[in-house]
């Protein structure tokens, strides 16, 4: 009888021991596939870098395709912004009076009463993202999958147009609406391999983990059209 009962409580303990190990197993997936999806695309509370190149990337490629009336070619004018996301406002001006200085167009003050008006009006500005995988689920891990292939796409997208009135309020003409895309891919295979990279942002993909980019410095300063600082800036500097 007794040794009936230590048996039982042997197979017990071993059905526990093995119940603890596919728990642990399950676990250790979850952490190594959470740790294998790095994006430097995703925020909590605010924009990340990447964010925030995207969306601008968008903007400023949805301004270099507006049409501007040939009514901008005379006289004084000023830009007027409409947008729903206040934090893009400075830069769509930047955008649009760079590409409006480069035409020629004489722009004043936003104050001045005597200025024509070219409105931009932003539809919208931002970025989404995109997950795509070809995967396998992992029972009990609430979700998660283990993917042969995944794709996580990060989407800067921009819809704008210019609406023209004269200094007395009349209206003009309203362009087309534009748009403007960027986008960053991590490509990941068999979830722990990667990522590779792809985007259509002016950046070097290739040494993202080892080099932040090219030396600038040294080449603005053998382009000898600017003017340089005498020592080159570093890490420690950027921090006093």
């Amino acid at each position: 009888m007794g040794h009936r009962a230590e048996a039982a409580r042997d197979g017990s303990q071993d059905g526990l021991n093995r119940k603890r190990a596919s728990q642990w197993s399950i676990l250790l997936v979850v952490v190594v596939i959470a740790s294998g999806c790095y994006n430097p695309a995703v925020s909590i509370d605010r924009r990340s870098a990447m964010e925030q190149q995207l969306t601008r990337s968008a903007i400023w490629r949805a301004v270099g395709r507006l049409a501007i009336h040939t009514d901008a070619l005379e006289g004084p004018w000023k830009v007027e912004v409409v947008t729903p996301d206040v934090r893009e406002t400075d830069w769509v001006r930047l955008a649009l009076e760079q590409r409006l200085r480069g035409l020629g167009v004489d722009l004043r003050d936003p104050d001045d009463p005597e200025a024509s008006v070219v409105t931009v009006g932003v539809v919208h500005a931002g970025t989404d993202i995109d997950n795509f995988y070809v995967g396998l689920p992992i029972p009990g891990s609430g979700g998660m999958a283990f993917a042969f292939y995944q794709s996580i796409t990060e989407r800067g997208r921009a819809e704008m147009f210019l609406a023209f009135r004269a200094a007395d309020g009349a209206a003009i003409a309203t362009s087309d609406v534009v748009r403007g895309d960027a986008h960053f891919t991590d490509v990941y295979v068999l979830t722990l391999i990667g990522p590779f990279a792809f985007t259509d942002l002016d950046i070097d993909t290739s040494t993202r983990f080892t080099e932040l980019g090219v030396d600038a410095w040294r080449e603005a300063g053998e382009r000898g059209e600017w003017v340089m600082p005498a020592k080159k800036p570093s890490e420690e500097d950027g921090q006093r």
